[in-house]
């Protein structure tokens, strides 16, 4: 009777100790279930954001050197949709938020010097100054579209200030020699 009462207490210990680890391993897979949940979301965000810029950078380099302004309101509902996804890229991903941010702006950079309306009394762009636009807008997807994969594969996300210089409050690339 005894060594019975000594079996139940070590199956009630055991079938405890079970009942612990199961409910940790059922807590740890649904806090990754729900990392991944949440990393799918931020993938999609990173996805689109991406698309966007990307198409409006294909857009505007294939329109040549101006842009009519009717063509210029065609881009205003992507370039809201870009601001919106840098707006909710601030709220879930604020590593990241900067370089999306200067790709935005890069991108309205790009779009004001090919617009002649917008040049402020200034003769057309130069082809060159329009390519000098094109290639940061090039230059500044492709920086974003790191940041953005070392943000989802949990590595470190640097902005590279050392590339640029800080010139009226806008981002400029340094001449290379």
């Amino acid at each position: 009777m005894a060594a019975q009462i000594v079996a139940a207490i070590f199956t009630s210990k055991r079938e405890a100790k079970k009942a612990i680890a199961d409910e940790e391993r059922w807590r740890l897979e649904n806090e990754a279930k729900r990392r991944d949940r949440n990393l799918d979301h931020k993938t999609d965000l990173f996805v689109r954001f991406l698309a966007i810029a990307e198409s409006l950078y294909q857009d505007m380099a294939w329109e040549g050197n101006s842009i009519t302004d009717e063509e210029f309101h065609a881009y205003q509902p992507r370039l809201q949709e870009l601001r919106e996804k840098v707006e909710e890229i601030g709220l879930i991903a604020p590593e990241v938020l900067r370089h999306a941010q200067v790709t935005l702006r890069t991108i309205g950079k790009m779009l004001e010097v090919k617009t002649p309306f917008l040049s402020f009394g200034q003769a057309r762009a130069s082809k060159d100054s329009v390519r000098e636009k094109e290639e940061w807008v090039r230059r500044w997807i492709a920086m974003t579209r790191d940041a953005m994969t070392f943000y989802i594969n949990h590595e470190p996300v640097v902005f590279p200030v050392d590339e640029f210089t800080v010139f009226e409050g806008e981002l400029y690339p340094q001449a290379r020699p």
